[in-house]
């Protein structure tokens, strides 16, 4: 049960390390109280994760989004490839060439197949 704090603990670790002098110059030489300098790291630590995790949350689901719709449309017109550099590659290129045979073998089959998987995680993420 241990096993699962270490890492998390490691990085405030890390973290108040490499923040301490910021926080000290607040507290020491800006003369701020203990509580408003603990604050104004937080929230600008908060800030520099948080910010940036986000934006890259959206672009995420955008590109995502721009993926599955690419994919879909190349589904539908007939035939779904990949370059040949990753069909040759020595541990996944056969399974990437099976999962292509069987893409392609019934475009139909495997959008709904894909339908069903989104619908299904759909319906698992409103239940939380």
């Amino acid at each position: 049960m241990v096993q699962f704090f270490i890492v998390p603990a490691l990085w405030a670790a890390i973290l108040a390390y490499v923040t301490f002098p910021i926080y000290n110059f607040f507290y020491e030489k800006v003369k701020l109280s203990p509580n408003f300098s603990a604050a104004i790291m937080t929230v600008s630590i908060s800030l520099m994760i948080g910010v940036p995790l986000v934006i890259g949350i959206f672009i995420l689901q955008q590109e995502a989004l721009s993926l599955i719709s690419n994919l879909i449309y190349r589904i539908k017109v007939g035939y779904l490839d990949v370059p040949d550099s990753i069909k040759d590659m020595p541990i996944i290129g056969q399974q990437v060439k099976d999962v292509l045979w069987r893409i392609n073998k019934n475009p139909e089959g495997t959008l709904e197949a894909f339908r069903i998987w989104v619908q299904s995680h759909l319906l698992w993420q409103s239940s939380i």
